[in-house]
C-alpha cells in the first residue's frame, strides 16, 4: 500500500527496515521482485535504502535526501525494532462482538443515532440489500456503473457489502481527490474512518459495537477487476490486505474484467506479493457469480 501510493503520487522515500513478510524488497537488493516487472525501474528511481555502518552502503535513488550518511547499527536496530513492534501491537481496541452475536443494523430505528450517523457519511448506506452478502445482484452492478459513469475520470467504482447484504458504503474513482484516491481505498477508508468514529463517540458506542463487524466479514464489490500492471493497484492490493487482516474468502468480488490485462496477470502480480498478502491475507479476487 505504502509504495504503490508514493511512487503514485510521485515521492521518493529512504528506508531504513526491511519488512521481510509485507515489504516491497522483500529480497533486500533493490529488484523488487514483488511489484510487475514494467514497474520496476520506477520503483528504483523512488527508493533508497540508507547505508548501515559496518553493514551495507547505500543502495536506491539518487535523489533520496541524506542518501550520503550512515547510519549506526543500533540505529538500525531500533528502527526495525519500533517496525516490527508496532505491526505485532497492532489489537483491536474495541474487541468486537463475536460474528455470531452481531445484529442487523438495518433493524435499529431509522432515528437511531448510529443510523442517523452513518446515513450523513455515506448517501449509500441501506440503499441496497442482497439476499445473500456474498452474491451481489444486477441492482449492485446497476449502481456501480452509474457511479463509474457519473465521476469525471473514474474507472472503476467498488462497495462494501455487510454481514447482512447491506450496502454501507459505495465509491468511485476520485481524481479530483488525488492520483491515490481509488475507488476501494474511498470505500474501505471511509468504512474504517467512519467505523471507528462511531465505536468512539459515547451516542452510538454500543450500537456500532454491536452491528459494524470488522471489513473482512464483508464483502467487497468492485465493478471491474484492478488492471494487473498499474501503480494504483499495487496499492490497492496492499490496503486490502491491510484492511482484512486475514483470509476471507468470497470477501474480494468483482463483476467485469480489467479495463486492461487479464485476471490472468493480476492473480500473478498477487502471486509475487510478500508472504502477508499471498498467505496470511491470502487474497483471492471472484468474478461474481453469473457475470
Amino acid at each position: 500500500m505504502c509504495t504503490g501510493s508514493l511512487i503514485t503520487a510521485g515521492f521518493t522515500a529512504g528506508v531504513v527496515a526491511f519488512d521481510p513478510t509485507g515489504g516491497m524488497n522483500i529480497t533486500m537488493d533493490g529488484r523488487f521482485p514483488t511489484l510487475p516487472l514494467s514497474l520496476r525501474p520506477e520503483a528504483r528511481d523512488s527508493f533508497g535504502f540508507y547505508a548501515v555502518q559496518y553493514i551495507r552502503a547505500y543502495d536506491g535513488a539518487a535523489g533520496v535526501p541524506l542518501r550520503q550518511s550512515e547510519i549506526t547499527p543500533n540505529s538500525a536496530a531500533a528502527c526495525a525494532n519500533v517496525f516490527f513492534d508496532n505491526s505485532a501491537g497492532v489489537r483491536n481496541v474495541d474487541r468486537d462482538v463475536p460474528l455470531d452475536a452481531v445484529t442487523d443494523p438495518r433493524d435499529l430505528p431509522v432515528d437511531d443515532p448510529m443510523r442517523v450517523a452513518l446515513a450523513k457519511v455515506s448517501p449509500y448506506a441501506f440503499a441496497l440489500r442482497l439476499a445473500d452478502p456474498r452474491r451481489p445482484d444486477g441492482a449492485l452492478l446497476s449502481l456501480l456503473r452509474r457511479l463509474e459513469r457519473r465521476t469525471p475520470g473514474a474507472r472503476n467504482a467498488v462497495a462494501f457489502i455487510d454481514p447482512f447484504g447491506n450496502l454501507l458504503f459505495a465509491y468511485p474513482d476520485l481524481p479530483s481527490r488525488g492520483s491515490i484516491a481509488t475507488a476501494f481505498f474511498n470505500t474501505t477508508q471511509a468504512y474504517a474512518r467512519t467505523r471507528y468514529r462511531l465505536f468512539n463517540d459515547p451516542s452510538t458506542h454500543v450500537q456500532a459495537r454491536n452491528t459494524l463487524t470488522g471489513p473482512n466479514a464483508g464483502t467487497f464489490v468492485w465493478l471491474r477487476a484492478p488492471e494487473p500492471h498499474a501503480m494504483t493497484t499495487v496499492k490497492d492490493l496492499g490496503a486490502y490486505g491491510s484492511t482484512i487482516g486475514r483470509a476471507a474468502p468470497g470477501n474480494f468480488q468483482y463483476y467485469l474484467r480489467p479495463r486492461s490485462g487479464t485476471i490472468e496477470q493480476l492473480r500473478r502480480q498477487i502471486s509475487l506479493m510478500p508472504p502477508f498478502y499471498t498467505e496470511v491475507a491470502a487474497i483471492d479476487p471472484r468474478q461474481v457469480a453469473g457475470y
